[in-house]
């Protein structure tokens, strides 16, 4: 009986411990994917994105580009996905003011009192026609587009395995768009880690100390 007990024992610790690797191992925010070089010394906490994608997947990421940082965006994924496609764009408020015109119409004009500003009179109190007028009423409306300013695309940018930004001027928005390849095995489910790090710009200006 005790060996059975402990036989027992071992089995069920046996797939506790494969239970738990294999949990971990799906996880993919415990999965270090990129080269460690291209981390460099950027903080990489507060806007870092993970995801579970299959081949033909896509996805996108809205985050916030900060003015007085360097900024630098990893994306990695496992290799059973493939290359992953990526593009980084700008989305931008596009303001017009569009001009409408109304139908035609006949308008009646009369001799003006340039006094009063209203229809002059006669001796017999009666407003002197002077004719008709073809008129149209003009209207504006405004109109605003947002338009995608294409910033980045990795598969044209061979030079760097990241996108890197630096001393960003105004704080903006940007959209990571991720593509997976399509592959063989549709049914496969892998991690694609969005690595957004920054850093505070170097800066040649003195600043005051506080007193």
């Amino acid at each position: 009986m005790k060996r059975k007990h402990i036989y027992g024992l071992v089995l069920c610790f046996i797939t506790f411990v494969s239970f738990s690797f294999n949990a971990s191992a799906q996880r993919c925010d415990k999965k270090d994917l990129c080269n460690d070089e291209d981390y460099g010394d950027y903080d990489f906490k507060s806007q870092t994105h993970f995801a579970k994608l299959s081949p033909g997947d896509t996805s996108t990421i809205n985050i916030v580009a900060y003015s007085g940082n360097d900024m630098r965006i990893l994306v990695c994924a496992d290799e059973e996905l493939g290359e992953i496609k990526y593009q980084i764009v700008e989305p931008i408020r596009e303001v017009k003011k569009v001009m409408k015109v109304g139908p035609e119409r006949i308008e009646e004009v009369f001799k003006m009192d340039p006094n009063t500003g209203e229809r002059a009179v006669d001796e017999f109190g009666q407003t002197t026609k002077l004719g008709d007028k073809k008129v149209r009423d003009t209207t504006y409306e405004t109109k605003t587009n947002i338009i995608e300013k294409l910033i980045y695309d990795n598969s044209k940018s061979k030079d760097k395995p990241f996108y890197e930004e630096k001393n960003i001027p105004k704080t903006k928005r940007l959209r990571i768009k991720v593509q997976v390849p399509k592959g063989q095995d549709p049914e496969l489910v892998a991690c694609v880690n969005v690595l957004v790090g920054r850093k505070s710009a170097k800066s040649n200006k003195f600043l005051k100390g506080k007193d």
